[in-house]
């Protein structure tokens, strides 16, 4: 099976165009098998919108330790861009087949308290092959701190192949 046949065998099904950000959110969460990744990390996404999306991690002392690593920043910086992105997908977007990060960027601004942390991902500019986009995340109080930016490419069916 080609990479393409095996994305899309996994990919998560595009979400209804007529329904509210929070109807899709509620079909996704229960359509939708979180990746391992997030699973692992304790990652569920909470709210959606037209380019954004928001992330939340629920420490746990036993599996994040007193502070978290830059890693689970990354991480969240990472997949709330790549949902955000998810979520421009219209009916124009038919033959896009997977997004991958191509470029990540992060700033550690401040240390958090608190036992929650939230990941806001927009998307500020979308073109055919790549996208851009920027994320926040602070913590339970509204500390902010990091900041990030990522670029992903956007890999489409070749002409004719959709289907």
């Amino acid at each position: 099976m080609s990479k393409a046949g095996r994305w899309r065998a996994e990919q998560m099904p595009r979400l209804p165009q007529g329904a509210t950000w929070e109807e899709r959110l509620a079909l996704m969460k229960s359509t939708w098998t979180p990746r391992p990744f997030w699973k692992l990390l304790g990652m569920e996404p909470i709210q959606l919108g037209p380019g954004y999306s928001k992330l939340r991690v629920a420490l746990q002392p036993a599996k994040h330790g007193r502070w978290p690593h830059g890693g689970l920043l990354s991480s969240m910086v990472d997949s709330s861009i790549g949902l955000a992105l998810y979520t421009t997908y219209g009916p124009e977007d038919e033959d896009v087949v997977a997004h991958a990060t191509a470029d990540l960027n992060i700033s550690f601004l401040d240390s958090m308290q608190g036992d929650e942390l939230f990941a806001e991902g927009r998307i500020i500019r979308k073109a055919r092959m790549a996208a851009f986009g920027t994320s926040e995340i602070r913590d339970s109080k509204g500390t902010l701190i990091a900041v990030g930016r990522a670029t992903f490419l956007i890999r489409r069916e070749p002409h004719g192949a959709a289907g």
